[in-house]
Parts: structure tokens; C-alpha cells; sequence
């Protein structure tokens, strides 16, 4: 596929029908990364646009909210990011073109009741591609011209690092460990495993654990060496050669992520400086004899 160009939307433009624009979006629910358990988990940004720049190279446009922390953590990663929004005074067509579309209820009653915050707030913000729309019906050919123009803008998965790094690990890590609230009276009252490292032992969420399965592979992906086997103490470089935390902590929580998920295997025994042995567990493909 054609580079992927990231766009960050006001209205959200999942709520259009582009069904026979032949263009092909990718997306990733923020709420997904944003609560845990119903609670607000600030750290999010990093595991979300890890998530996002997952979607490269899968799809045409991938559609992000117009939220600053997120446009400028992809941008430090040298994705450009284009800003789309209508003109402020478009509001009754495009609240009227969206109900007309089918979208209703608490969505809709949101963007009418923020538009003049949301577009003020992105008029105000000097980003580096920023698009008005000033109809409500010309978003197919604004996106087409986007498309056009894909060398520029776009972004192959060559172009970037979608890999690995300590605040990722971290808020993963944190976000599969049992909650105080998972606990009574000193008992487990929610689906758990107990987790050994090579440093400390946790007690996880199984549900989170499953959860974040996908996100925690992409991590091992950028391990060097991980399929072929390596020293505990290795795992901390990346496949580019570079060191990308220098915490024996942090890669502890890697291993037991990698363990807890069933993605990684370690020895039974210690080499002979006494450190452990890790490898990565692939699912074997059956054989079919003809």
C-alpha cells in the first residue's frame, strides 16, 4: 500500500459516510487507552500513538482526535499530521448533515455544544497542516487531494519508529497490574495470574493482560535477537543496535508481559554468569501432508 496520512478531525469524520469513496481508514478507539476501569489514565498518550502508528501501512488515512498531546507525540516521531475541521460558521449544515446521516444522541449534542470552543481552540493553534472545510459536502475531495499529495505527507512504516521505549513498556505494564479495588481483604476478586520476573513477582489482570496481548507483541517485535534467544540483560536493544532503557526494572516488566502473554519463554537454567535465558515463543503453523 501507498503511504498513510494521518489526520486529525473535528467533527469526527467516522461519523460520515465515505462507503463509496474507495478510500480506506484506520482508526483506534482513544477511550480504549484513555480509562481503566472507568478511571482517567493521564499516561495513555504513549500506548495510543504506538497503536495508531500500528495502522501505517494498512490503510489510506488514519483518523486521530484534535487533541495537542497526541498530534505533537506523533510529530516528534516525524509524522505530519493534518488538521481538518470546518469553518465556524458551518455549524447548522454540518449538525444538520450528520443528523441527516444518522448520527444522534450524546455524540451529536457534544459537537453542537463544543463547536465553537473545538474550532476556535484549532484556529488559534499554529499547526504546520491545517485544512478548513467550508462546506459540508466537500469532504470526499479535500481527502482526495490529502491523498494526492501522500509523498509528501504520508508516511511509509519505514519512515518511522514504531517500536519500543521505556514510557510504553512502563504504562502497559501499569495498566495490566491488579487494581486495590480488584482486591478484599487481601484475596483477588477479579481474574489474575501470578507473574515471576527475574527481579520481583506481580499479581496481573488476566483481562488486561489478554487486553494488551496485541500492543505487548509489537513491543517483543522490536527486541533485537528475541527470536533466535538472548540474555535477559539484552533485552534492552532495539532492533536499530541502540539501547533503549538502561533500567533492569523496566525490562523486568518486558519479560514478565512477554511471559504473563505466553509470547515469551525463558530457561530453566542460568548460563554461566548466572543470568537468564530468553527467548520468543512463536504459535507453530500446522503442516498439511498431501
Amino acid at each position: 500500500m501507498d503511504k498513510t496520512i494521518f489526520i486529525a478531525s473535528f467533527p469526527d469524520l467516522t461519523a460520515f459516510d465515505f462507503s463509496n469513496s474507495g478510500i480506506k481508514f484506520g482508526e483506534v478507539d482513544p477511550s480504549e487507552y484513555a480509562f481503566n476501569d472507568g478511571k482517567f489514565t493521564k499516561d495513555y498518550v504513549s500506548s495510543y500513538t504506538a497503536s495508531l502508528k500500528n495502522k501505517v501501512g494498512t490503510c489510506d488515512i488514519v483518523l486521530l482526535p484534535p487533541q495537542d498531546k497526541i498530534i505533537s507525540s506523533l510529530e516528534q516521531d516525524g509524522i505530519k499530521v493534518v488538521v481538518l475541521y470546518p469553518d465556524i460558521n458551518q455549524k447548522e449544515a454540518f449538525i444538520e448533515k450528520m443528523h441527516s446521516m444518522g448520527v444522534e444522541g450524546e455524540y451529536l449534542s457534544t459537537v453542537s455544544n463544543t463547536w465553537e470552543y473545538m474550532i476556535s481552540r484549532l484556529q488559534r493553534r499554529n499547526y504546520d497542516y491545517k485544512f478548513v472545510l467550508y462546506s459540508d459536502d466537500n469532504f470526499v475531495s479535500i481527502l482526495k487531494i490529502l491523498l494526492a499529495t501522500r509523498k509528501s505527507l504520508g508516511v511509509s512504516r519505514s519512515d518511522i519508529a514504531i517500536g519500543i521505549s521505556e514510557d510504553l513498556v512502563t504504562e502497559i505494564f501499569k495498566d495490566c497490574l491488579l487494581n486495590l479495588n480488584e482486591v478484599k481483604e487481601g484475596q483477588p476478586i477479579s481474574p489474575h495470574m501470578y507473574c515471576h520476573g527475574v527481579k520481583y513477582d506481580y499479581l496481573m489482570s488476566s483481562d488486561r493482560l489478554e487486553k494488551r496481548k496485541g500492543d505487548i507483541s509489537s513491543l517483543l517485535d522490536y527486541v533485537k535477537d528475541i527470536d533466535s534467544g538472548i540474555d535477559f540483560p539484552n533485552m534492552k536493544i532495539n532492533t536499530s543496535g541502540n539501547t533503549w532503557t538502561n533500567s533492569d526494572n523496566v525490562i523486568d516488566h518486558l519479560l514478565i508481559l512477554g511471559l504473563a502473554t505466553d509470547q515469551l519463554v525463558m530457561s530453566d537454567s542460568l548460563n554461566d554468569q548466572g543470568i537468564a535465558y530468553v527467548t520468543r515463543k512463536r504459535e507453530k503453523v500446522k503442516e498439511t501432508l498431501l
